[in-house]
């Protein structure tokens, strides 16, 4: 049993890995921001899109920040649903086509569900600095806001008539009482019960709520490209937490592809729609379902990337 003083040292060292794993001077964020944004920002409407994403985000924040100072915690999540749509408008974020329809129309309409998706980063090019909304956060001038993570992935939660959330990282301070008023599920540094633990009880309270929910999950637990400091459709290796969730929750699982064209805007790729069996060694079926899962979306990702963006495969190749 820790005592007080072991809890707090806990949670300062807690802190300590948050900021240290949201450091946006980090040289690796530094040069995948870079890439994103040399990838992306190629077009006036681009451009002008994530301009109008980061005004959106900033201006909702403000008001988030103002709820929760008073108490106002309700107001915020409905706040975030506006938001996603508002945002996925802006990025021209749209289904390819009507069989990825069909494929979703396959899953309960009243029930939750998990959407695995690569991790584009299209928020790393949408901070904004904490001190705008008068918070100082020792370590932490800049944030990237939440809603731009997933909100790509909206017109698929609105054909299946669902909420969206996301899991991502803790964030700091006031942001995140923010992040969990939004619904949003949040992965801690430390948890006495065990982070997966933690976070599965976080699902389980947002399906009591609102079980018409699709919860995004990043397999990857990082940017696309940055790890192996390769392009943004490169993908890391999956991790299989999303995967023991479904597994465990019997929740279906929509694998999504995103890409965001130069012309089109985001295109979702509906790749797979199925359930993780439940064996006597969940490890290994969840590990086996993330590589094949990792393996399905690289194979799309690579057939956009030769269309839009042949010089990324290529530089791939020579590296």
């Amino acid at each position: 049993m820790n005592t007080t003083r072991e809890k707090t040292e806990i949670l300062e060292d807690q802190l300590r890995a948050n900021l240290v794993a949201r450091d946006q001077n980090n040289p690796k964020e530094i040069a995948i921001r870079s890439r994103i944004q040399n990838l992306l920002l190629q077009h006036s409407w681009i451009d002008e899109a994530f301009t109008q994403v980061t005004k959106l985000q900033q201006e909702h924040l403000h008001q988030a920040v103002d709820h929760i100072r008073a108490g106002e915690h309700k107001q915020i999540h409905h706040i975030s649903q506006r938001i996603f749509s508002k945002v996925s408008q802006l990025f021209k974020s749209h289904v390819a086509s009507n069989e990825d329809e069909v494929l979703l129309s396959s899953i309960e309409r009243n029930g939750p569900v998990i959407f695995t998706t690569n991790h584009l980063g299209l928020y790393k090019l949408c901070g904004i600095e904490t001190n705008t909304f008068d918070v100082l956060i020792s370590g932490y001038p800049r944030i990237y806001p939440y809603w731009a993570y997933s909100a790509g992935l909206y017109p698929l939660a609105n054909l299946a008539g669902m909420n969206l959330t996301y899991v991502s990282n803790q964030f700091p301070g006031i942001f995140h009482d923010i992040h969990q008023a939004s619904g949003f599920v949040h992965v801690p540094f430390f948890d006495e019960k065990g982070i997966y633990c933690a976070v599965e009880a976080q699902v389980l309270e947002i399906i009591e709520k609102t079980p018409n929910t699709a919860i995004v999950y990043f397999p990857e637990g990082t940017t696309s490209g940055k790890p192996n400091e390769s392009d943004p459709y490169h993908l890391a290796p999956f991790r299989r937490g999303a995967y023991a969730l479904a597994s465990n929750l019997e929740l279906p699982r929509v694998l999504v592809g995103q890409f965001f064209h130069p012309h089109e805007g985001l295109i979702l790729k509906v790749l797979d729609v199925s359930r993780v069996p439940l064996t006597h060694e969940p490890k290994i079926t969840c590990a086996e379902f993330a590589k094949r899962d990792q393996l399905v979306m690289q194979e799309w990702l690579d057939s956009m990337v030769a269309e839009a963006h042949p010089e990324l495969l290529a530089l791939r190749i020579k590296q």
